[in-house]
């Protein structure tokens, strides 16, 4: 049995609309206290040492989020975000045996990059009886670290880049025409358009059996979309 997660969290931040709302900028600082995390680790169920869910550790995650939005003409729209995370365990220990505990709090805190940004242009002009988009966004992220491995002074150290998903970057762009009459919208769009090489997921398990399992990301696409909206907006 294993108890329900806690989440505490703490957040300050502003909003701020300026120059007749045409630049916008929010910004917040935060700490999140989590408390009984649940994990499937080693354990001792009943005097026996198997593998279980238990409430295994306890962590803080301290970030700051800041989003800017500019107008500087009608019809065009730029755009920048960024976070920067500070994740860390605070008390992660597990049973090697029915005597013997092991301090893991090394292990890297899953799916949380410590820098991620993203950058958009979006522009819009009356062309015709509809209106011509265009826009292109990029966002990147810095490596993170999947479920793999535990890893602690002494313990499994070589193993901890085994779940290390690399940094990168994706470029998106998009070219629509929209109609009033009828609420058509016709879209060339493309993703990856430099064809970047990276990893969505992965299984690391070569502390076990000696392999990694790789989730390849999506390669470079692109197609045609038309969307038709009914009763209006």
């Amino acid at each position: 049995m294993f108890n329900p997660e806690t989440v505490v969290d703490y957040e300050f931040g502003f909003k701020l609309d300026l120059f007749d709302r045409r630049l916008r900028l929010n910004t917040a600082i935060f700490q999140t206290n989590y408390d009984d995390i649940q994990r499937t680790v080693p354990a001792i169920v009943n005097g026996v040492l198997s593998n279980s869910i238990v409430n295994a550790a306890t962590a803080r995650i301290r970030g700051l989020e800041t989003e800017l939005t500019v107008q500087p003409t009608d019809g065009l729209q730029l755009g920048v975000s960024a976070t920067f995370l500070d994740p860390k365990f605070k008390d992660f220990t597990i049973p090697l045996s029915l005597t013997v505990f092991q301090d893991v709090t090394d292990t890297p805190y899953s799916f949380a990059p410590k820098q991620s940004y993203s950058l958009y242009a979006d522009y819009t002009v009356p062309v015709g009886s509809g209106e011509l988009n265009l826009r292109a966004d990029y966002s990147w992220r810095s490596k993170q670290y999947t479920t793999g491995p535990l890893v602690g002074p002494g313990y499994q150290e070589k193993f901890k880049d085994t779940a290390k998903i690399p940094a990168y970057g994706l470029l998106n762009g998009q070219i629509a025409y929209q109609l009033e009459d009828p609420n058509v919208e016709v879209a060339l769009y493309a993703q990856n358009i430099t064809k970047k090489k990276y990893f969505q997921r992965l299984l690391a398990i070569e502390n076990s059996l000696g392999v990694t399992g790789y989730s390849p990301g999506m390669p470079r696409t692109y197609g045609v979309r038309l969307t038709y909206k009914f009763g209006g907006e």
